[in-house]
C-alpha cells in the first residue's frame, strides 16, 4: 500500500507495512526490528511497531542508518547492545 500523508499511515506497522512504506526490502525490516534499540510491540507471535516510535526511531537514527545495509552491521550491533538497557533483544 502506498501511503500520501502521515494521516493515512496505521497506527500500528507490521513489517510489511514499514516494507511498503519505506521502500525497503523486507530483509532489511527485520534487521531493524531485531535492532537492539527499535522499539516493538508483540502481540501473540507478531512484532509491530507503533507509528510515532517508527518515526522517532527514524529522527533519531537519520545520521547513521547507513549502519543497516554496511559491512559493519555486526559491529553496529553489539555497540547498540553494549550501550543498551535493555537487555536480550536481537540484532
Amino acid at each position: 500500500m502506498e501511503y500520501h500523508s502521515y494521516d493515512e499511515v496505521p497506527v500500528m506497522l507490521s513489517a510489511k507495512d514499514i516494507s511498503a512504506l519505506l521502500k525497503m526490502p523486507m530483509s532489511t525490516v527485520y534487521f531493524i526490528f531485531h535492532a537492539v534499540d527499535f522499539p516493538t510491540v508483540t502481540i501473540g507471535t507478531r512484532k509491530f511497531a507503533r507509528k510515532e516510535s517508527l518515526f522517532r526511531w527514524i529522527e533519531m537514527h537519520e545520521n547513521d542508518i547507513s549502519y543497516l545495509v554496511s559491512a559493519n552491521a555486526g559491529e553496529r550491533c553489539k555497540e547498540l547492545k553494549k550501550n543498551s538497557k535493555q537487555k536480550g533483544r536481537k540484532c
